[in-house]
C-alpha cells in the first residue's frame, strides 16, 4: 500500500519528533547501560529491536500516526528492524566512545 506523500510541515515536525525521541532513548540507554552493565550485551542490538517493537509497532500505531503493522508489507517490516538494530548498535557505539574519552 503506497501512503500519500505528507506535506512539508508535517514531514519537518515528524522528523524532527522521531530524531528527538531517538536521542531521549539512546540517552535514557546509555545511562541504563552505565548503572547496570548487562543492559550493553550484544553491543547494542536488542535496544535498537526493543525501540521498533515498542514505537514503531506498537505505540506510533496506536496513537494513529501510522498504519497498524498488519498493513505494511514483510520487506518494509524487515528493513526498519535492520535500521533500528543499526541504531542500537550505533548508540552502544558512541556510549563505548564517550566513556573512553571521559
Amino acid at each position: 500500500m503506497i501512503r500519500k506523500p505528507l506535506r512539508r510541515p508535517c514531514l519537518t515536525l515528524s522528523q524532527a519528533v522521531h530524531y528527538a525521541f531517538g536521542t531521549g532513548v539512546g540517552a535514557a540507554y546509555g545511562a541504563l547501560a552505565e548503572w547496570k552493565p548487562a543492559f550493553a550485551r550484544a553491543a547494542g542490538a536488542p535496544f535498537g529491536a526493543a525501540v521498533w517493537v515498542g514505537a514503531h509497532d506498537v505505540t506510533v500505531p496506536a496513537l494513529g500516526w501510522s498504519q497498524p503493522p498488519t498493513k505494511e508489507p514483510l520487506p518494509m517490516h524487515a528493513l526498519e528492524l535492520a535500521s533500528h538494530v543499526v541504531y542500537g548498535v550505533t548508540v552502544e557505539s558512541v556510549r563505548r566512545l564517550v566513556r573512553r574519552l571521559l
